[in-house]
């Protein structure tokens, strides 16, 4: 059984790949799908349940079908490797950012 946990963090990271390769920042896709960027924030890194009219606003604003969406989700929820590994590169990049903070 897989946990929600699981599909909250798939999510997280759909939403992030496909906002990125739309060419959103987080600030810009926030006011597409009507939300703070904090929000937005808290999505992709799996840290926040998305409401189903959340999840329709994403859908529109990244021109995807939300079957689509999902189905991506659970594409990754259903290979647990490829999860792991998205997340160990999201928390690469986070601890990248981090140090690129802290330096300044």
């Amino acid at each position: 059984m897989v946990a929600e946990q699981d599909w909250t963090d798939a999510l997280g990271l759909v939403v992030r790949l496909l906002r990125t390769e739309s060419g959103f920042s987080q600030e810009r896709f926030a006011h597409a799908i009507g939300t703070a960027k904090n929000q937005v924030l808290r999505v992709e890194h799996g840290q926040t349940r998305v409401a189903f009219d959340t999840l329709i606003r994403i859908a529109i604003a990244l021109q995807v079908r939300p079957a689509e969406l999902l189905e991506r989700v659970e594409a990754l929820v259903q290979a647990p490797s490829d999860l792991r590994a998205a997340k160990a590169k999201l928390e690469e990049e986070r601890a990248a950012q981090g140090r690129g903070h802290s330096e300044r």
